[in-house]
């Protein structure tokens, strides 16, 4: 029987040694979980239909068979309520929006280091998006409201939950007060925040106030104090629970 926080992942990709290298550091990791593997879209498909307990679907776009977003149009088609992530090697900012949009959970590169899959697996199963900081500093810059100066990071073309954490850092309110505000708990908080800090190269919440203010966001309200200029927090990531690891 599944235990409460059992965590079940699917690995598909059609080479051994990259689904047996990420095997391991899944398992490697502070998360237990149950790895199943598939070299197919139809051993895939195959596994998804007999199974209720697959919690994540790792992709990669390049599987046998399909081209460009196919695969994950394909999944998305038979199993639409079925969390999935792309563990890819194309880079490409465009590929990586269009597999957002296209209902993905999140975009690893495979050129990505097992602590990176690991934070980027806790924001996922914490019900949030993982976008390589890369990414997100190319579509931050390509879509740059007016208001914001050339070459200056804008904090209100990120993704939309990252958007609204970093207004509400602008309004001065507190980690604690976010979560409420939000309903989402202090990890992915904090999880947020180390993404944000990086992908804005800023060190502090003042600074994270001052972008804000310049790009013609919320302003501090009168009743909320400017955040003071404080040290930038360390991005890491509190793990779930851990459980018995199952292979």
């Amino acid at each position: 029987m599944k235990q409460p926080a059992e965590i079940s992942i699917l690995i598909v990709d059609d080479h051994p040694l990259i689904r047996d290298a990420l095997r391991e550091t899944l398992l490697k990791g502070s998360v237990p979980v149950r790895v199943c593997m598939a070299d197919s879209m139809e051993s895939a498909l195959g596994q998804l239909g007999e199974s209720q307990a697959i919690d994540l679907v790792l992709l990669d776009l390049g599987i046998p068979g399909h081209h460009g977003l196919s695969a994950l149009w394909t999944l998305r088609e038979q199993f639409p309520s079925q969390p999935v992530a792309i563990f890819s090697a194309d880079c490409e900012p465009a590929t990586i929006q269009s597999a957002l949009a296209s209902g993905a959970n999140g975009y690893l590169p495979k050129h990505s280091s097992a602590a990176v899959i690991q934070h980027a697996l806790a924001l996922i199963l914490a019900g949030d998006t993982y976008v390589p900081a890369d990414a997100l500093a190319t579509s931050a810059r390509a879509q740059a409201a007016p208001t914001a100066e050339a070459g200056t990071p804008n904090p209100l073309a990120l993704p939309t939950r990252q958007r609204e954490i970093v207004e509400l850092v602008a309004q001065g309110l507190s980690n604690k007060e976010i979560c409420r505000q939000l309903n989402i708990s202090p990890n992915t908080v904090k999880t947020h925040l180390a993404t944000i800090f990086e992908t804005l190269g800023v060190r502090s919440r003042y600074e994270i106030f001052a972008l804000v203010h310049k790009a013609g966001g919320s302003p501090a309200s009168a009743s909320a104090p400017v955040p003071a200029p404080a040290p930038a927090p360390a991005p890491r990531v509190r793990q779930p629970a851990a459980l018995s690891r199952a292979a």
